[in-house]
């Protein structure tokens, strides 16, 4: 063998392991970095939902949306010209009218159009229109705004009924992971084969994501549920006519982590009269883990939460 095609292969070999473990320091550094998140740079010091209505972005009100690997099934939302997911479409003359307000659970992630709450709810109930105004992604800011940004385009509804999912809407979800995948993005054009095979983008990012959420579960401070739970719903009460309107605030899925936040919340729908209610209550076992592959309620689940809330309506008089 040549001296030359023996450097060659040495240089070869320095260059791979150069690589190696460049790859190997780059990679733990920023898996280091994600798990020490700082809030302060990735979470909003005071949260203010945009005014724009971002329901479904890259689509006009009026479309059937696809949505095709997200939630385990392909499945079509139609989006009316309010900007709800109906099937029918809304005007002034529509009277009678409850909004649903709240996240993916209320909008139906994962269903068609003929297996969400909204559609159970107006098919067995005629004498209401039931109008969807929920949204994949939002907290309780959002859903307040959104309810403002759209209620002067419908009459005054009978009743606001207000689905609280509290371990995503004790923070600015939607905005967290977007600053998150902003800083992967960034970060992991240095991550090469074959290491990508080992750490995908998506990977890095659910990561991040899981560490940040894991060091807001630690610091569920009262400033916090404030900020993201009382004061939205505040602004919500003061916006509209008591005695017109009622409010019904449902909270899904409490876990142990954020079961001060649920107490505090039903404590708080007590002292305002808001009838609060948790689904778990509401629900037997079966209907319960009806569930898509994500976790989001399933047909089963939505038709017996709607019988259950028709109940809650009918014996409330609202």
């Amino acid at each position: 063998m040549s001296v030359f095609v023996r450097r060659a292969g040495l240089f070869i070999w320095i260059g791979a392991v150069v690589y190696v473990l460049f790859e190997l320091f780059f990679i733990c550094k920023i898996l280091i970095k994600y798990r020490f998140p700082d809030l302060k740079k990735i979470e909003p010091i005071h949260y203010a939902p945009d005014k724009e209505d971002f329901c479904v972005a890259g689509f006009s009100p009026g479309e059937k949306i696809p949505y095709t690997d997200t939630y385990g099934r392909r499945f079509y939302a139609h989006i009316n010209a309010l900007g709800a997911r109906n099937i029918f479409e809304v005007s002034k003359k529509d009277k009678n009218l409850v909004v649903l307000l709240g996240d993916s659970f209320f909008f139906g992630a994962g269903l068609g159009d003929t297996e969400t709450i909204s559609y159970f709810l107006n098919q067995s109930d005629f004498k209401r229109r039931y109008i969807n105004l929920s949204l994949i992604g939002n907290n309780v800011c959002d859903s307040v705004s959104r309810y403002f940004l759209k209620s002067s385009e419908i009459n005054q509804p009978r009743l606001i009924i207000f689905q609280i999912f509290l371990k995503n809407d004790i923070c600015a979800s939607v905005m967290i992971e977007h600053q998150i995948k902003m800083q992967v993005e960034a970060d992991y054009r240095y991550v090469m084969w074959p290491f990508t095979g080992f750490f995908s983008k998506n990977r890095i990012i659910q990561y991040a994501l899981s560490q940040v959420y894991m060091r807001i579960y630690r610091d569920l401070s009262e400033i916090r549920f404030r900020e993201y739970i009382q004061h939205p719903l505040e602004k919500l009460l003061a916006g509209v006519p008591r005695g017109k309107t009622g409010i019904i605030v449902i909270v899904y899925d409490v876990d142990y982590r954020i079961e001060k936040y649920a107490l505090w919340l039903k404590q708080y729908c007590f002292q305002k009269n808001v009838y609060y209610f948790n689904a778990c209550e509401l629900l037997d076992n079966d209907a319960l883990n009806d569930r898509t592959l994500d976790g989001h309620p399933g047909p089963r689940f939505n038709k017996v939460m709607a019988k259950q809330i028709r109940k809650i309506i009918d014996a409330l008089s609202l």
